[in-house]
């Protein structure tokens, strides 16, 4: 839901712009604190000995790492096998993107499932905590490489993992969080223009009042 925004983004906006003011200059805020909850419950590393990730519970097509965290791919039949090194680099740069922000990947563990659809682009992305942290996402078999850099659902559902679940309830604040923050991570990863997030938050924040 990406134009949930709401009056606690605004106030954010009052108090001082994350990501610096119109002449493109950038504040990074995203470092992870230490008292900082995660969806899987793990603790902020503090200095100590951190595990290795557990491996993939299932069967997947690929395994990838970002920071000594493992990200489950698994993609449907209907994936050609010509996307396939196309996807592998949007997962990777998402989570990458998302990493830079918080200075880890959220976290250790994460199954992500790549549905196939007719067509190009992301058609929608879901993050649930049931039997273990997944993000499904549909993507169509004929997305190029072009158009999935400039993809933000992936990195929206990513953010996602950084929040522990609260229940529908609070779905304003899941969801106003991942908006906010994925256009500041891609700003400062350099995969969104600066004065786009900031056009963007300026004429759509007063909408949540």
């Amino acid at each position: 839901m990406r134009a949930l925004l709401t009056i606690v983004l605004a106030g954010a906006l009052a108090a001082g712009p994350a990501i610096g003011a119109p002449d493109g200059r950038l504040d990074s805020r995203g470092a992870l604190a230490a008292g900082d909850a995660m969806a899987t419950g793990d603790a902020v590393a503090t200095g100590k000995t951190v595990a290795p990730p557990p491996p993939c519970a299932a069967p997947v097509t690929m395994t990838l790492a970002v920071q000594g965290r493992t990200l489950c791919v698994l993609l449907d039949e209907a994936v050609p096998d010509a996307q396939r090194a196309v996807l592998r680099e949007w997962v990777l740069r998402s989570a990458q993107i998302v990493a830079g922000y918080y200075g880890r990947f959220p976290s250790a563990r994460v199954l992500l499932e790549i549905r196939s659809m007719p067509g190009t682009g992301v058609g929608g992305g879901r993050t649930t905590n049931d039997s273990q942290l997944e993000i499904q996402v549909r993507v169509g078999r004929e997305s190029t490489a072009a158009e999935l850099t400039s993809d933000w659902v992936l990195v929206h559902e990513m953010v996602h993992l950084a929040l522990p679940e609260l229940g529908r309830r609070h779905d304003w604040l899941a969801e106003s969080r991942a908006t906010y923050v994925e256009g500041i991570a891609r700003a400062q990863f350099g995969n969104r223009p600066v004065r786009d997030v900031w056009s963007e938050y300026r004429r759509s924040m007063p909408r949540g009042l």
